[in-house]
């Protein structure tokens, strides 16, 4: 409704423009007041014929635009019965060659299938952020189409397995105990942004895959002294830094 409100408006205003420009005589060519006014209502009903794949509306705006210049189209001849004739039989013709119901109820489909996954997009892709805490030996964090921060506090931590799916995910280490000397931290991102704090004093050993994607460290100098952390995995279109603290 708004689309339209809007549509009619600014070709009123244009309308009125016209008007004023072909009373003025800045038009090569003097048409009526009566003239201008039909012209413009025709060539709207034109421009929604053809928005709206509408043949009859298409042709018939047409046939009344050419009578309505028949002279200076040098077309009087054929007003107004056989141009209104011919008009007929070529909506007839083009409706039975291009099926135009058909192509607008599938134009109209394929519009609300690109809203409704426009919406599911709009929707699915809101950004929203949680926090959660684990002190879990073995921690699994699934993160998709959103963004989450987790401190993990295991006293004997083992293992971490991290899906991250078009998603940001924050993963704390700095509170953890590693009893047994060696831990493992498995990777899975794509199309996603992946920050892991680690303890500085960890021994971390990088084997991760990559398609597309980079791996960056910052923060403090490893010490190497402490545990052996295996980081192993798959990148694909994501970034994972690793944030030593």
């Amino acid at each position: 409704m708004k689309k339209q409100q809007w549509f009619w408006g600014i070709f009123f205003v244009l309308g009125a423009g016209i008007l004023i420009t072909s009373k003025m005589g800045w038009f090569s060519y003097q048409i009526s007041t009566f003239s201008t006014i039909a012209t413009i209502f025709l060539a709207a009903i034109l421009i929604q014929s053809i928005v709206y794949l509408s043949i009859f509306g298409t042709v018939f705006s047409l046939a009344f635009l050419s009578m309505l210049y028949a002279g200076p189209l040098k077309i009087t001849p054929l007003v107004p019965w056989t141009i209104l004739a011919a008009a007929l039989l070529l909506s007839i013709g083009l409706t039975l060659i291009l099926h135009p119901r058909r192509m607008h109820h599938r134009w109209h489909q394929n519009a609300r299938m690109k809203q409704r996954q426009q919406q599911h997009w709009q929707y699915n892709h809101q950004t929203t952020t949680t926090t959660d805490t684990d002190d879990q030996s073995y921690v699994d964090i699934q993160v998709s189409m959103s963004s989450n921060i987790r401190y993990l506090q295991s006293s004997d931590f083992k293992q971490a397995n991290i899906y991250a799916y078009m998603a940001n995910a924050k993963v704390y280490f700095d509170n953890v105990t590693i009893q047994d000397a060696k831990a493992t931290i498995n990777i899975d991102g794509s199309l996603s942004g992946i920050e892991l704090y680690i303890p500085r004093e960890w021994n971390l050993n990088i084997q991760t895959g990559s398609f597309l994607s980079g791996t960056e460290e910052k923060g403090s100098t490893s010490t190497k002294e402490g545990p052996i952390v295996e980081l192993r995995g798959q990148l694909h279109l994501s970034g994972l830094t690793v944030i030593r603290v």
